[in-house]
């Protein structure tokens, strides 16, 4: 009469006996009906059957036998070469937790925000589970999160006791941007890892400067930019919003241009800023925009004498004067003068510019005093040193008895003349000592 000697229960630890007659030497198998479960002798390696050799007199013993499967009722049973022998109904309940899971997964989140799932709640669930990935209903078994890289806060607990299995978290934060995993550990439990998820920048906030030239010419654009960063409340690069930015100075300035800028990816260029200052100062700079704080600390720009502009920019500063057919132009006080001004005023003192003279009405000619066959250019021509062109040697040759008007002229670096917005004042030829 085969039949187990003993009954079974749930439980994931066995000692079974069986007292069939069995020949003595016979490999005896257990395994379920329909292999629902699956069996070991140690706990860590499961297959769908165990072997025993069977003692003297057909008893076969099976001890500390594990189980693990699904929640439920199987039949078990004891096989050999000539016998065969199965179980009452084996009922199978969850077993002690072994390992963890996330119940839903993480969704994409804000810096600084409540971490949600992809189901839109705030609360992190993690269930404790048996062996066979059943619900293990425990309650004050401790599961502690963490996060990869690190920096997961709670506005309650990062340490939470599960209650009926479950483990709930509430208020979890990530300030800083990225992508992130949650990792869930709990005693002599096999942590888990959520799934991978990104924390994008909150809404900005503030801006600052984070690069740009030290040393501008004033009225000339700088080929090194200003570069400004917006960032959002926790310091993070708000690469997700567009804001117009304002490039300003502590102090009053004659002009600037170029200073506005919208984001992209959390950062502005000012490629074409210029501005018009006065030279010698310095220049504290600083980036705004509508409802953001400002950088509290500027970067400081010091303003340079820049190149002469059109009209205004160049001046008679000394005044011809009535002058001899064949003569040097006399001035009002020492040789006739030019001074070179950038867009603010200041000299042009950056560079050396070649200034030249000519008359209005182009009757006038320049040459070399003493020597009557010079006089054949229609203009003048000296270098200036410090922002002032002096013309020491222009000498003139012109119908005398009349009084003529000078121009002053220059070329900038690309080409452009410049002419004097004002002409001399009249000044009279007169004959020549011969």
């Amino acid at each position: 009469d085969d039949g187990f000697a003993n009954s079974w229960s749930g439980a994931t630890n066995w000692n079974v006996t069986a007292n069939p007659l069995f020949a003595t030497g016979a490999t005896v198998t257990i395994s379920s009906v329909g292999n629902g479960l699956q069996f070991s002798t140690d706990g860590l390696t499961y297959s769908n059957s165990i072997s025993s050799i069977s003692a003297t007199g057909g008893t076969i013993s099976f001890q500390n036998i594990y189980v693990r499967g699904g929640l439920g009722s199987y039949t078990v049973q004891l096989t050999s070469a000539n016998y065969f022998a199965t179980s009452a109904t084996l009922v199978v309940s969850a077993g002690i937790p072994t390992q963890l899971r996330f119940t839903e997964m993480i969704a994409d989140g804000i810096a600084g925000a409540d971490l949600q799932t992809t189901t839109a709640s705030t609360n992190i669930v993690v269930e404790l589970l048996d062996c066979s990935g059943n619900h293990a209903n425990v309650t004050g078994n401790v599961v502690t999160l963490g996060s990869t890289p690190s920096g997961v806060t709670s506005a309650t607990s990062i340490m939470v006791a599960s209650v009926g299995g479950y483990a709930t978290f509430t208020g979890l934060r990530l300030n800083t941007t990225g992508t992130y995993t949650l990792t869930a550990t709990s005693s002599s439990v096999s942590s888990t890892t959520s799934n991978a998820f990104a924390i994008n920048p909150g809404a900005p906030v503030s801006t600052a400067l984070i690069s740009g030239p030290t040393v501008m010419e004033a009225g000339v654009t700088s080929a090194t930019p200003f570069v400004a960063n917006l960032y959002d409340g926790f310091g993070n690069l708000a690469t997700n919003a567009s804001v117009n930015l304002t490039l300003t100075t502590s102090a009053a300035v004659v002009g600037m241009s170029g200073n506005m800028a919208l984001t992209s990816n959390g950062q502005a260029t000012f490629a074409n800023f210029t501005i018009c200052a006065i030279a010698g100062s310095d220049y504290n700079m600083q980036v705004t925009g509508a409802s953001l704080i400002g950088n509290t600390t500027s970067q400081t720009l010091t303003v340079i004498a820049g190149p002469p502009v059109s009209n205004t920019g160049l001046v008679f500063l000394t005044q011809p004067t009535t002058t001899g057919v064949g003569s040097i132009v006399q001035g009002t006080n020492g040789n006739v003068s030019v001074r070179l001004t950038d867009c603010a005023g200041n000299l042009s003192t950056s560079a050396s510019y070649i200034v030249y003279l000519d008359e209005f009405s182009g009757t006038m000619r320049f040459g070399t005093a003493g020597d009557c066959d010079s006089f054949n250019s229609l203009i003048a021509t000296t270098a200036s040193v410090d922002g002032i062109a002096e013309f020491p040697n222009a000498a003139v040759s012109a119908q005398a008895g009349f009084s003529y008007f000078l121009f002053a002229h220059t070329t900038t670096a690309s080409g452009t003349t410049l002419t004097s917005q004002f002409s001399s004042i009249s000044f009279p030829i007169v004959a020549g000592t011969g």
